[in-house]
C-alpha cells in the first residue's frame, strides 16, 4: 500500500526506475524466502505427522537410490524383479526415470518403456516429456507401431496429411517433429458409417460463415462457441433420426447409429455442463464422464439442507427450506398451502422427527432409504430434467456417507460437518467421490479431451479446437521451465523473460499434442469446428491455435483464402467441408417435449401469512431472554484442568468424545487416540491429547455429590454407570398448545438460573437433544456437559459461582425443558411413575472445574419442583395428552 501511494507522486524518470526496481527486488526476495520456507516446512510437518505424499515418496526413493546406501535396495529389488514394463511412459518425470533406470537398466535386467510422445498432454500435472526423450536416447532398441487398428482409413489418411503438411516447427516439439505416417489396418468394409448405402465422409470440417461481431466478419469467442454448440446438438439429432437412416457397419453387422456411439470432446467441465444441458433440453440422452467430485454437486448441497432439517426438528425454518427442494416435488402453490395448513405441516414435522429417531436407532442409510421411499423422492425426481444424473448422485452420496459412518462412527452433527467440509473442498480428496456415469445405456458421452486419452468412439465432435488461451502470459512473477535434465522455477530472475518465451513454446507444443489426441479418438467419423475468432485479452486469435497452425501455417488469412483452403482439403477422399450459416436453424428435438406444469399465478390475498405456530427449541426460546452475553477471553495457563482451548469447537469435541467413548474406557486409561485425532480434525481443534484424556478421566471418576447430605447417592460417578443404564444424546419432541411466554416467566420467576423471556405467543412443537439420561440407584437423572471457560482458577467453578453462568446462558430454562420432556417420557413407559421417587434431578457438569480434591466444584445440581413441572406441563402441553 505504501508503494502504491508513492506511485502517485510525480517522479523523474530516473527516480521512477529506481523505485520500480526496489519494488521488484523486494517482491523477488519475499517470493524466494516464501518458497524456501514452504519447501522446508512441508517436509518438516509431514515428518512430524508421520505422513508422506506421493511426490515425497518418489523424491525420497530417488534420493536413496542415488546415495551409496542405495546399493542394498537395488540388490533386493533386482533379485526380485528381472523384467519391468512401464506403460504410458510419456507421462513420466525425471525422478521417476532415475528410479526405474537405476533399478532395471542394468545387466541381467530388461526394461521396456511403452509410450507415445504425441500423447504427452499432462504437463500441467507435472509430467515431463523431456524425461521421455532422455530415456529414449538410452534405449538399445526402438520399436514403433506402424499400423492404426482403430480408425477408418480416410481418418488415418487425413490425420497423416494434417500433421505432415506444416512447413516449420510449432514451438519446440520433438514429439510432433518426429511424426511418422501410419497405415490403416482396417478397410472401410470393417468399419464404416453409411446412409442409404453410401459411405459418409470420415473427416468433416465445419466452418462458420463470416460473422458480424467485428469488421472482416471475425467472430467473438463466446458467440462462436454458442453457435458450434447449436450445430453439434442439431447434427447429433439428425444423425440419430430414423429419417436419416445412418447405419454403423462393422464386423458384427449393420445397425442404426445409437447415442452411445457419439462423443463430444470439450476442454473444461464447465463447457461439458453447457453441452449436457443443451442436449438434455433437446431430448437427447446424455452423460458426462467427469472427474469432478460428487460432493460439489447440487444433490450434495441439497442433502446437507435435508440433514440440517432432520437434525434440528425444532427449527421450522430449516424444515421449510428442505421442503422447497426438488426431492419433495412441491410446487409453489403446494408449499403455500402446506405452510398455511398447520395440521398438514405438523404431520410432515412428525415424519422428520421419526427420521431422526430412526437414524439414531438403526443408522443413516436405513433412515435415508425410509425417507426416500416414504416421501416419494425418486418418483418426484423421475419426471424432472437430468433425473438419472440426480438419482445416481443421491445414491452415490448415501453410500459415501454410510462408508464414512461405518469407519469413523460419525454422529449426526459430525456427519453434517464432514459433508460441509467436503462440499467446500477442504476435506481430503477421495477417488471414490468422482461422479459416476448415470448409466451404461443409450447416451451421448461428453468427455474432456484430457479425460478422453486412451478411449475411442465411433463418432466424435471436436467443437473448440480453434480455441487458444495464452496461459503463460498470466505468469508475471513465477513460471516453471525446463533446462537440461532439471526443472527450474523462476520467481523473477534476470532470465525471466527468456524463460517465459521457452514456456510459451512448450505450451504451443502441448496444445499440438492435445490436438493429436482429440483427432485420434474417432473410429469412423470426426467433426472438426473452425471459426475466424478474434483475440481478446489472454484469448489468442484462432490462427494461433494448434489447429490454426496446421490449417494455415502462414498465419492469419482472409475469409476467401480460408474457404479456398477448406475446398482444397475437401478434395481428398473421405473428407468434407461444411460452411455453417451465421444463424442457427429452428431448434429440433430428438423426441417430443414433455409437458411441464407451470406454477399458477395466485391473486394476493389480504390474509396475513404470519403465524405463531412453530417448531421451537431451547436455543430459539433462549434468544427471547433479556440478557447480554459476556465475552470471555481465551484461557491462560492456569490449572491443568482449565488450560485447554476455548470456543464452540472444543465443546463439540468434548461432547463427541463423551458420546463415542464408553465412560469406563475414559476412566481406565484405555487408548482412544485415533478417535480423538479424527474428532480434532473434524472439528478443527488443536488440543493436547494427554490433557484432554486427563480431563475426561477426572470428570467420569469424580463423585457427583452436590445435594444435601443423606440424600446423595453413594458412588455416583459416570464411570460406575452400566452401559445399559445410559442413554446418550436423547432426542425429544413435544407437541405444544398455545401459550405466551409471560406465563412461563410467572411459573419460573423464583428460579435464580432462569432469565425471563420477552413476550411472545408460541404453539407447535418443542424439540431438542439431552446429552445424557441415566439411571442410578433406581432414579433417573439428566446430565449436561458444559465446557464454558469461567476463569483460570478452580475457584471460578465453585458451586456459588456457577449460578451466574447458569443464568447468563439461561441454562435454567434448558433444564426445565429437559425435565419436562423426560417426565412426559417416563409417564409413558413407567406404570408406577412418581416424580418424587423416580426423578433424581438434573446435573450440569462444568468440566473445566471438576476435581476430586474439591467435592462439588464445577457441578450444578437441581431437583426441579414436581409442582412447577406439573404447572409447566399444563401450560405448555395443554391437557397432557401429547
Amino acid at each position: 500500500k505504501k508503494f502504491a501511494y508513492l506511485a502517485q507522486w510525480p517522479l523523474a524518470d530516473k527516480e521512477a526506475a529506481i523505485l520500480s526496481e526496489a519494488v521488484r527486488a523486494m517482491g523477488l526476495s519475499l517470493r524466494v524466502e516464501l518458497a524456501e520456507k514452504l519447501r522446508e516446512e512441508v517436509s518438516t510437518r509431514l515428518a512430524e505427522r508421520s505422513r508422506m505424499g506421493f511426490d515425497e515418496l518418489i523424491l525420497r526413493l530417488a534420493s536413496v537410490l542415488a546415495d551409496s546406501g542405495g546399493d542394498a535396495l537395488r540388490q533386493v529389488v533386482g533379485k526380485r524383479f528381472r523384467v519391468a514394463l512401464i506403460d504410458e511412459f510419456q507421462d513420466t518425470d525425471s525422478s521417476q526415470w532415475r528410479i526405474v533406470s537405476t533399478l532395471f537398466a542394468a545387466p541381467g535386467h530388461h526394461l521396456y518403456l511403452i509410450g507415445d510422445p504425441k500423447q504427452a498432454i499432462y504437463g500441467f500435472r507435472g509430467a515431463d516429456i523431456h524425461s521421455y526423450f532422455a530415456a529414449r536416447q538410452h534405449a538399445t532398441r526402438l520399436l514403433t507401431l506402424g499400423r492404426n487398428y482403430r480408425s477408418h482409413p480416410a481418418l488415418v489418411s487425413e490425420v497423416n496429411r494434417l500433421f505432415l503438411s506444416r512447413p516449420e516447427p510449432f514451438g519446440y516439439d520433438e514429439a510432433i517433429l518426429a511424426y511418422r505416417p501410419v497405415e490403416a489396418a482396417k478397410s472401410a468394409d470393417e468399419g464404416d458409417l453409411r446412409c442409404q448405402g453410401r459411405s459418409l465422409a470420415a473427416m468433416v470440417y465445419c466452418q462458420l460463415s463470416p460473422g458480424d461481431d467485428s469488421p472482416g466478419g471475425r467472430w467473438g469467442s463466446g458467440r462462436a462457441a454458442e453457435r458450434f454448440c447449436q450445430f453439434t446438438v442439431a447434427e447429433i439429432i439428425t444423425l440419430l433420426s430414423s429419417r436419416s437412416r445412418v447405419q454403423l457397419c462393422d464386423e458384427t453387422g449393420e445397425r442404426p447409429l445409437a447415442p452411445r456411439d457419439i462423443a463430444i470432446l470439450v476442454r473444461s467441465h464447465r463447457q461439458a455442463e453447457i453441452y449436457r444441458q443443451a442436449l438434455a433440453e433437446a431430448g437427447v440422452p446424455v452423460v458426462v464422464a467427469s472427474r469432478q467430485s460428487v460432493y460439489r454437486s447440487t444433490e450434495s448441497h441439497e442433502l446437507i439442507q435435508l440433514i440440517e432439517a432432520i437434525l434440528a426438528p425444532g427449527d421450522g425454518g430449516r424444515l421449510r427450506v428442505a421442503l422447497t427442494m426438488s426431492w419433495f416435488g412441491f410446487s409453489g402453490n403446494d408449499l403455500r398451502a402446506l405452510f398455511q395448513n398447520q395440521q398438514a405441516f405438523s404431520q410432515v414435522h412428525d415424519r422428520f422427527v421419526e427420521y431422526l429417531h430412526l437414524w439414531r436407532e438403526q443408522g443413516f442409510l436405513v433412515m435415508m432409504h425410509r425417507l426416500l421411499e416414504r416421501e416419494g423422492v425418486l418418483l418426484n425426481l423421475a419426471g424432472r430434467p437430468f433425473a438419472e444424473r440426480k438419482i445416481v448422485n443421491i445414491h452415490h452420496l448415501l453410500e459415501l456417507v454410510q462408508e464414512k459412518d461405518q469407519t469413523e462412527g460419525l454422529g449426526g452433527a459430525s456427519t453434517l460437518q464432514w459433508l460441509n467440509q467436503m462440499a467446500l473442498g477442504v476435506g481430503p480428496a477421495e477417488g471414490e467421490s468422482e461422479l459416476l456415469l448415470e448409466s451404461d445405456g443409450q447416451a451421448v458421452r461428453i468427455v474432456t479431451m484430457h479425460g478422453a486419452k486412451g478411449l475411442e468412439y465411433p463418432v466424435v465432435f471436436c467443437p473448440d479446437l480453434w480455441y487458444r488461451h495464452d496461459r503463460s502470459a498470466r505468469e508475471l512473477h513465477q513460471l516453471r521451465s525446463r533446462e537440461g535434465d532439471r526443472a527450474v522455477v523462476d520467481l523473477g530472475s534476470p532470465r525471466f523473460a527468456e524463460r517465459s518465451r521457452a514456456v510459451a513454446a512448450e505450451e504451443d507444443a502441448e496444445e499440438l499434442r492435445l490436438l493429436y489426441v482429440a483427432l485420434t479418438r474417432a473410429r469412423l467419423r470426426c467433426y472438426v469446428m473452425w471459426a475466424d475468432v478474434k483475440g481478446h485479452g489472454l484469448l489468442l486469435e484462432s490462427f494461433r491455435s494448434a489447429l490454426g497452425y496446421l490449417l494455415f501455417p502462414e498465419g492469419a488469412v482472409g475469409q476467401e483464402l480460408q474457404n479456398c483452403r477448406f475446398a482444397e482439403i475437401a478434395q481428398n477422399s473421405g473428407v468434407s467441408h461444411r460452411l455453417l450459416p451465421v444463424e442457427a436453424e429452428a431448434p429440433i428435438s430428438y423426441q417430443a417435449d414433455e409437458k411441464v406444469e407451470h406454477l399458477e399465478h395466485c391473486q394476493p390475498s389480504s390474509r396475513s401469512l404470519h403465524s405463531d405456530w412453530q417448531v421451537t427449541s431451547f436455543s430459539a426460546l433462549a434468544m427471547l431472554g433479556d440478557h447480554e452475553e459476556t465475552v470471555i477471553a481465551a484461557p491462560g495457563r492456569g490449572s491443568s484442568s482449565v488450560a485447554l482451548p476455548a470456543g464452540a469447537a472444543f465443546g463439540n469435541l468434548i461432547h463427541a468424545l463423551f458420546e463415542s467413548v464408553a465412560f469406563p474406557a475414559l476412566a481406565d486409561g484405555s487408548d482412544y487416540h485415533d478417535v480423538f485425532r479424527n474428532l480434532c480434525r473434524r472439528y478443527g481443534v488443536d488440543a493436547d491429547y494427554h490433557e484432554v484424556r486427563r480431563l475426561l478421566a477426572t470428570v467420569v471418576t469424580t463423585p457427583l455429590k452436590t445435594w444435601p447430605e443423606g440424600d446423595s447417592p453413594s458412588g455416583f460417578t459416570l464411570a460406575a454407570l452400566p452401559p445399559g443404564q445410559c442413554l446418550k444424546e436423547m432426542p425429544y419432541s413435544l407437541r405444544l398448545g398455545a401459550f405466551d411466554t409471560d406465563r412461563v416467566n410467572a411459573i419460573l420467576r423464583d428460579d435464580p438460573t432462569v432469565t425471563p423471556l420477552s413476550w411472545r405467543t408460541i404453539r407447535g412443537y418443542l424439540s431438542g437433544i439431552v446429552d445424557l439420561v441415566c439411571v442410578f440407584d433406581g432414579r433417573y437423572y439428566i446430565l449436561d456437559y458444559k465446557t464454558n471457560f469461567l476463569g483460570a482458577a478452580m475457584g471460578d467453578y465453585a458451586p456459588e459461582k456457577l449460578l451466574a453462568a447458569m443464568r447468563e446462558h439461561n441454562y435454567g430454562l434448558q433444564y426445565w425443558l429437559y425435565s419436562l420432556a423426560l417426565q412426559r417420557h417416563l409417564q409413558n413407559i413407567l406404570v408406577d411413575f412418581d416424580p418424587c421417587r423416580s426423578f433424581g434431578g438434573v446435573v450440569y457438569l462444568f468440566v473445566r472445574g471438576i476435581s476430586p480434591q474439591l467435592p462439588g466444584n464445577g457441578i450444578y445440581f437441581c431437583r426441579p419442583s414436581p409442582e412447577k413441572l406439573a404447572a409447566l406441563d399444563q401450560l405448555m402441553t395443554g391437557t397432557g395428552d401429547g
